[in-house]
C-alpha cells in the first residue's frame, strides 16, 4: 500500500512539477520582458514630453522677446535715433531700470549700413561679460537672413556666445506704421545664465540642462543618438543615468540648421521604478499561489483519492490471494484509477479460476459416466439383438427338418 502510494504520489508531484517549471519559464521569459518592454517604452513617451515641454518653454521665451523687440523696434524714436535725428533717446529710455524690468542682457542698434550706432551691455546681477563685437559676430548669421531694407520680419533664436549661450531676438527699426524701408536692426538678448535656467525649470517644474554644443558633457555618441545618425534630422535620446534616474537630450539649432546647443531634461525614473515593483510583485504572488495550490491539490489528493486507492488495492490484493469471493471490499467514494481497477480485475480472475477448474472437472466426470452408460446400453442392445438373431436361425432350421 505505501508503495503505491508513493508511486502515484511521485507521479503527480513530477507532473505539477512539470506545469511549474512551465509557468516559471513562462513569466521570466515571456511575460516580465513583456511588460519590462512595455514599462519602458511608457517611461521614453514621458521623457520625450518633458522634453517637449522644456523645448516649447525656451521657444515662448524666444517668442515673448521678439514681441518685446517689436515693441522698441517699430516705433518713431528709435527710428529716429539711428537716423541721428533724436540722440538723447538712449538716456531717456535705456536705463538700467529698462534692462532689470524686461530680463534683457545686451541691446545692440544698428543702422541701414549695418555700424553700430548703440550698444549696452548690462548683467542681471551687475556683471559685464561681453562686447557687441561679440554679439555682432554671434548675431551675424541671423543678421544676414535679412535681403533688403524692405524686410519687415522679426527673428529671433538662441545662439552661441563663445562658451556661454543667450536668446536673442532682431526686428527690423521702422516708424511707428510700420512701412518699410527699414532704417536699420535692433538686436536684444538674454542670457541663458543658471539664473534663466532655473526660471525656466521653475516654470516647467522639470530639472533643466542646457549645455553649449561643444560641452565636454555632449560626447560624440550622444551627439549621434540625439540626432539619429543624420544632423538634419530632430530627434530627442533618452539615456538612463543610473536606475533611478533618466534623461531626455535634444539638439537645438539656429535658424541656419546648425547645432548650437543642448537641451536635457533629468527626472526620476518613477514609471520604471514602478512597473519592475509591480512585475516583482506579481511575480511573487502568482508563484506563491501556485506553490499554495499545488500544495492544496497534493494534501487533497493524498487524502481523497491516494489513500482510499491504496486501500482499495490492498483488500482486492488480499482476497484475491486467499481466494475467498464472500468477503467484500468497502469504499467510501467512487474510484476510477487504473490500478484498482486492474488489481479488482487481477482478483476476480482469481476468484474464478477454482470453479472454472470444478466445472471442468465435473464435466469431465459426467462426460465418463454418459460414456460408459451408452458403452452398457449399446452391449445390450447388441445382446439382445444376438439373441433375437440366435432364435430366428433356431425357428428356421426347425420349420426346414419338419418339411
Amino acid at each position: 500500500m505505501t508503495a503505491l502510494r508513493r508511486s502515484l504520489r511521485g507521479q503527480i508531484a513530477l507532473g505539477m512539477a512539470g506545469i511549474a517549471i512551465i509557468v516559471v519559464v513562462l513569466l521570466f521569459f515571456v511575460v516580465s520582458p513583456y511588460f519590462q518592454r512595455t514599462f519602458s517604452n511608457i517611461e521614453r513617451a514621458e521623457v520625450e514630453k518633458n522634453v517637449s515641454r522644456a523645448r516649447n518653454a525656451v521657444t515662448a521665451e524666444l517668442s515673448n522677446l521678439e514681441s518685446m523687440s517689436h515693441d522698441w523696434a517699430a516705433w518713431d524714436e528709435p527710428f529716429d535715433f539711428v537716423q541721428g535725428t533724436r540722440p538723447s533717446f538712449a538716456e531717456e529710455n535705456l536705463t538700467e531700470a529698462t534692462f532689470v524690468n524686461l530680463r534683457i542682457n545686451f541691446i545692440v542698434f544698428l543702422d541701414s549700413a549695418g555700424r553700430v550706432v548703440y550698444s549696452e551691455i548690462y548683467g542681471l546681477e551687475g556683471v559685464e561679460t561681453l562686447t557687441p563685437g561679440d554679439i555682432l559676430t554671434a548675431a551675424t548669421p541671423v543678421l544676414a537672413l535679412w535681403r533688403s531694407v524692405d524686410d519687415t520680419s522679426s527673428r529671433s533664436e538662441v545662439l552661441a556666445l563663445g562658451d556661454r549661450l543667450a536668446l536673442v531676438a532682431v526686428h527690423p527699426i521702422l516708424a511707428s506704421s510700420h512701412e518699410p524701408p527699414a532704417a536699420g536692426m535692433l538686436a536684444v538678448g538674454r542670457m541663458l545664465d543658471a539664473t534663466e535656467v532655473e526660471r525656466l525649470a521653475s516654470q516647467t517644474t522639470l530639472p533643466l540642462q542646457v549645455r553649449v554644443i561643444g560641452d565636454p558633457r555632449n560626447t560624440a555618441g550622444l551627439f549621434a543618438t540625439v540626432t539619429g545618425g543624420n544632423p538634419a534630422a530632430p530627434a530627442t535620446a533618452v539615456v538612463p543615468l543610473s536606475a533611478d534616474t533618466v534623461a531626455g537630450y535634444t539638439v537645438w539649432r539656429d535658424l541656419l540648421g546648425e547645432p548650437v546647443a543642448v537641451l536635457g531634461v533629468e527626472v526620476p525614473r518613477d514609471t520604471h521604478l514602478a512597473g519592475t515593483a509591480a512585475v516583482r510583485w506579481m511575480a511573487f504572488w502568482l508563484l506563491s499561489t501556485l506553490a499554495v495550490l499545488c500544495a492544496g491539490f497534493m494534501v487533497f489528493l493524498d487524502r481523497r483519492v491516494l489513500l482510499r486507492t491504496a486501500h482499495l488495492t490492498r483488500d482486492a490484493a488480499r482476497i484475491a490471494r486467499e481466494q475467498d469471493a464472500s468477503q467484500r471490499v468497502l469504499v467510501g467514494a467512487r474510484m476510477s484509477l487504473r490500478t484498482s481497477g486492474r488489481t479488482s480485475t487481477a482478483c476476480s480472475h482469481r476468484l474464478k479460476s477454482p470453479a472454472r477448474r470444478l466445472h471442468r472437472a465435473s464435466g469431465s466426470t459426467t462426460t465418463s459416466s454418459n460414456r460408459r452408460a451408452t458403452r452398457s446400453t449399446s452391449r445390450r442392445k447388441m445382446g439382445a439383438s444376438s439373441t433375437r438373431t440366435k432364435r430366428s436361425s433356431t425357428s428356421s432350421a426347425t420349420r426346414k427338418r419338419k418339411s
